[in-house]
């Protein structure tokens, strides 16, 4: 197995690939509910199942297998820098995706992201 990081090319297309699987399931729990949500607001209800179902996605699979649906097709896989992928690892991993921050981190030219960088993981070549 390459030990190597990935490109922040295929680093954004597992983001791309991911968000639309998070943004469909998003869509149709939040469909599902839509009478409870009106009632809180249209927004209120979208954006609790979106950070919920975000956090989920990417710790099942993460946990399960080291690659979410991005990561399968795009034929890379999370390891951890010192180790083994642990729960608490893929747990912070997972949590630290859902501060916007997160995501601004890769524009410093990090190759690796601030979920990356805390959980002790990286993004490789499977």
């Amino acid at each position: 197995m390459n030990t190597k990081p990935v490109e922040l090319s295929i680093r954004l297309m597992n983001f791309l690939i991911d968000y639309f699987f998070i943004m469909l399931l998003s869509v149709a729990i939040s469909s599902f509910f839509s009478v409870v949500f009106i009632r809180f607001g249209p927004n209120s209800g979208f954006f609790s199942v979106f950070a919920a179902v975000q956090f989920f996605y990417y710790f099942i699979f993460e946990m399960s297998s080291g690659q979410t649906i991005g990561k399968k097709i795009t034929g890379t896989k999370v390891i951890a820098v010192k180790g083994k992928i642990t729960f608490l690892k893929i747990f912070i991993r997972t949590f630290l995706r859902l501060i916007p921050l997160d995501r601004l981190s890769y524009l410093f030219g990090h190759i690796t992201g601030m979920h990356d960088q805390y959980s002790g993981t990286y993004v490789v070549k499977n």
